[in-house]
């Protein structure tokens, strides 16, 4: 009767400690959304007296500032996923230029061509 309690007792925490490890293991990373860059971000001012204007700010990860567009009679959607995927592009975009020159580059219309497709 001890020989049986002692086997099943046994079991039973070997299978919790199993598990426990198992679990552990296979937590994985937090899955991101497809739009959010990993080498730097963007940032959009409007005002709210003039809602057809608005500037866009594109920075690296060391808060260099790589790419700046102005906007005129375009209202962005920025809920919308192609909206926030095309400006991921254009950071890519900006940031393979900026490590190249150095500098930041200002209203090359990057932006503009690739919403009006």
């Amino acid at each position: 009767m001890k020989k049986i309690f002692f086997t099943l007792s046994f079991t039973l925490i070997f299978i919790c400690f199993y598990t426990v490890s198992v679990a552990q293991a296979n937590k994985k990373s937090p899955r991101y959304p497809k739009w959010i860059p990993g080498d730097g971000y963007w940032n959009v001012v409007s005002n709210i007296n003039t809602p057809r204007v608005s500037t866009i700010y594109f920075y690296n990860n060391k808060e260099q500032l790589v790419y700046t567009e102005k906007m005129d009679n375009i209202v962005l959607k920025l809920n919308k996923r192609k909206v926030r995927m095309n400006l991921k592009k254009v950071l890519d975009q900006s940031l393979l230029a900026f490590n190249n020159n150095q500098r930041a580059a200002e209203n090359e219309m990057l932006v503009m061509n690739l919403i009006k497709k």
